[in-house]
């Protein structure tokens, strides 16, 4: 597993009450719990921080320097939700760029990360500053967005040599094009909906009601350049709805990573023990909801697919166009918590009718394809699929179809030159198979 820690490791406060650290000194020591980093070791667990990089107190330590560096955005038309009510700093000023480097070489040595993890970073931020006494022209939509990039390539380096030359992978919240080649993952909402927060608040009422559907187009034109996205917004208790099984099959076979988050709302219980919000950085409610081992087996199941049979396509792969094929429509309830409770959608819930086979297309370079067919209901499903030989690019002429499933591995026929053939097969209540060509 991959652990995203809370912000709560600063040498000072840093949370959702408006608690953050100012300069380097407010930073340091680090106040990692070290029980729970031998622990996660021990698992061969990996582990990132939590990071506000360009929030800054400018009643803190440096706060003089902060304030000069304060990102002037104008108002009121920011272009955000929010409104952008954070200090943040400008990503050109020299102070910045020297806290941004030297602050994450400190995290390395003193806790020897795996990761790094930045919120409410460059990609929640308009690219503009209209402050030219940072070092930048006014407006400067390209001046910032090359300090930033500056700042993180940088970083990682440094972060690196800190590692003695390990790569340290960096991620953020949400994700831009021009960061793709610098980041190495991202947290995204948006294949949660309508179960989460945040990403698509503006076509909510029309996904709940499903009149709008997602489509993966982001994972279509970019997944083979990166970065990793991670997904699902869940928690393994029977509370949030059946709408689970398809959110975490969805996240998977769009080629993301599904994400257990617990950012304003409590763990699941375990022998009837839940963290209490005295340990939390959101004065969260107390739920009860117990850990679901069923729901932890059915992650399990995508988590193994994605290091074993479907790697190469759900982690390298190209996507490509689905297959057509028959499949009904199953409902599901759902029930979303794990928000601030000032949130219109907090305690919301419903029901949405969604296709019983979440299916995907991948191709790994022009050896082979993947095609998964995850049965999200809770009775079998059979497919019918029409395979056309000369309607996949691979440079093999004669192209082998074999089944992946709970029963291992089958070789079902070949395809050659100007052939079709009618594939017909079951995918069982909550599982899920790979066809593959190659």
């Amino acid at each position: 597993m991959f652990h995203i820690l809370g912000p709560d490791w600063t040498g000072k406060t840093q949370d959702f009450c408006n608690s953050v650290p100012g300069g380097h000194d407010d930073w340091f020591p680090t106040r990692f719990n070290k029980t729970n980093l031998e622990v996660m070791k021990s698992y061969g667990d990996k582990f990132a921080p939590f990071e506000f990089d360009y929030v800054f107190n400018i009643n803190g330590a440096d706060g003089e320097c902060g304030k000069k560096a304060l990102q002037q955005i104008p108002k009121p038309n920011t272009k955000s939700i929010d409104q952008y009510p954070f200090p943040f700093v400008c990503p050109v000023d020299p102070f910045v760029q020297e806290l941004h480097v030297r602050r994450d070489e400190r995290i390395q040595r003193e806790a020897d990360v795996d990761s790094i993890y930045y919120d409410i970073s460059a990609n929640n931020i308009m690219k503009i500053c209209m402050d030219p006494s940072h070092g930048h022209s006014i407006g400067a939509g390209s001046q910032v967005t090359a300090a930033y990039r500056k700042n993180y390539r940088e970083t990682k380096e440094t972060m690196r040599k800190a590692a003695d030359g390990r790569y340290i992978p960096m991620g953020t919240e949400m994700m831009n094009e021009v960061f793709l080649d610098l980041l190495d993952y991202y947290q995204a909402r948006a294949g949660a909906q309508p179960a989460a927060p945040l990403e698509g608040w503006n076509i909510r009422e029309l996904l709940k009601s499903g009149d709008a559907e997602l489509i993966p187009m982001f994972t279509y034109v970019y997944h083979e350049f990166g970065a990793l996205r991670l997904d699902g917004w869940g928690k393994l208790v029977k509370e949030i709805g059946n709408l689970f099984y398809f959110t975490v099959a969805r996240t998977y076979l769009w080629g993301g990573l599904y994400e257990l988050n617990y950012e304003y709302s409590p763990m699941e219980a375990i022998q009837e023990k839940e963290n209490v919000l005295e340990e939390h950085y959101y004065p969260f409610e107390q739920r009860g909801y117990q850990f679901d081992a069923d729901r932890a087996k059915y992650v399990s199941q995508f988590a193994k697919l994605r290091i074993g049979a479907g790697n190469k396509y759900l982690a390298y792969g190209r996507m490509l166009k689905p297959q057509k094929f028959n499949c009904e429509k199953v409902n599901f309830n759902w029930f979303h918590y794990n928000c601030a409770k000032e949130f219109k959608e907090y305690n919301d819930s419903g029901e949405l009718a969604v296709e019983a086979i979440v299916h995907s297309a991948w191709q790994f370079r022009e050896e082979s394809i993947g095609l998964f067919f995850a049965n999200v209901s809770d009775c079998e499903q059979k497919v019918e699929l029409k395979l056309e030989r000369n309607s996949f690019h691979l440079r093999q002429e004669n192209v082998t179809v074999r089944i992946h499933n709970d029963n291992g591995v089958d070789e079902l026929f070949v395809l050659k030159p100007d052939e079709v053939e009618i594939l017909e097969f079951s995918v069982q209540e909550k599982q899920v198979v790979l066809i593959e060509l190659l």
